[in-house]
């Protein structure tokens, strides 16, 4: 399942946990594409609890929608991404080498706040902060 809300003007929310099919990828990304009309300086805070392979219908979905997403990215600031799964964050961190002008910093979990403050700009003490994995 794919949650997407838009708390604030320059900020997206998305919560993923459990099997995606390619009809719940369509409308989630839809509904994203849609949410970002407006924001500039924007940040996205990314919680994944759960993360089974999508189904391969999902992920033709979602190449397609690859060029409208990239064209997006140049409305975000910053990402920060709260997950316990190592591959999760292992796979933030080569994405966000590859996304100029984009800072994605992973946090565990458990890590809302710091995460939160990380996105807002306020410093973030990695080192008293050891599960935080900088991207």
């Amino acid at each position: 399942m794919i949650t997407i809300t838009k708390p604030n003007t320059h900020r997206i929310e998305l919560a993923l946990s459990g099997q995606i099919d390619g009809d719940e990828m369509n409308a989630a990304l839809g509904e994203f594409v849609e949410k970002c009309q407006g924001i500039t300086e924007g940040q996205i805070l990314y919680r994944v609890t759960e993360f089974p392979f999508p189904t391969p219908y999902a992920f033709a979905i979602e190449i397609g929608y690859l060029p409208k997403l990239f064209g997006l990215l140049r409305q975000f600031q910053r990402i920060a991404l709260l997950s316990d799964i190592q591959p999760v964050r292992a796979a933030a961190e080569v994405q966000g080498a590859f996304l100029p002008g984009i800072e994605v910093k992973s946090f565990p979990l458990g890590s809302s706040a710091t995460a939160e403050a990380w996105l807002t700009g306020q410093d973030v003490d990695d080192d008293h902060n050891d599960a935080s994995m900088p991207v």
